[in-house]
């Protein structure tokens, strides 16, 4: 925990970072920058030294979170393992073993709220393998569970379309792909018998 942290040089007024070179008046202990305190020559409280107007570290202008010691009652910084007054020593906290994640559905599990047209867009595709169908409907009296299972990792892309396609949707799309390169598009999603009949009609017409 920076020491100095929230207080402000007294020479030029700015912050104290935990780069800086930071010098401390020996008789007050009153923090400069070390180019500040060269450019005044001494401590930039000298005349009230000996006073009972001497430097006190102030607190920062910004609320911190502090602990307090129960044997002085003084406010230590919110890490502190020492009372900076008296010395007492805080209960350490074991830093080596944090608090646990907070838990995440497993993968498969995760059920997403009804989005209407189930768009998987809107899914990540790890957490959610339906596409945003709850896994209690059916597409043509078969379990969303079971279709995914069929499909494989691209469950959360055509889940969707297959459930559009069953409560009224259109029983059709276009494919560019298919469209544009026709039997390397066939040989491509392993319709090997289809895409060598098309290659094979497409050399005899050329």
């Amino acid at each position: 925990m920076f020491f100095y942290e929230g207080q402000r040089c007294p020479v030029c007024g700015q912050y104290f970072g935990e780069q800086d070179d930071i010098i401390t008046c020996p008789d007050c202990g009153a923090p400069h920058h070390r180019d500040c305190w060269r450019k005044e020559g001494h401590c930039h409280f000298v005349e009230l030294h000996g006073t009972d107007r001497s430097w006190d570290q102030v607190p920062d202008e910004q609320p911190q979170i502090t602990k307090r010691c129960e044997r002085c009652g003084y406010d230590n910084p919110e890490f502190s393992e020492f009372c900076a007054k008296c010395g007492y020593e805080f209960e350490s906290q074991d830093w080596g073993n944090p608090p646990p994640a907070p838990a995440r559905p497993p993968v498969g599990q995760y059920t997403p709220p009804h989005t209407g047209t189930h768009t998987p867009f809107g899914q990540p595709p790890l957490q959610d393998p339906y596409g945003g169908i709850p896994r209690t409907e059916t597409i043509d009296g078969v379990p969303v569970d079971t279709i995914a299972q069929l499909i494989g990792p691209n469950s959360a892309y055509y889940l969707p379309r297959f459930h559009r396609m069953a409560n009224g949707g259109p029983k059709a799309s276009w494919n560019w792909s298919a469209f544009l390169f026709s039997y390397n598009w066939l040989l491509y999603r392993k319709n090997f018998l289809t895409g060598g009949i098309s290659f094979a009609l497409l050399t005899l017409v050329s």
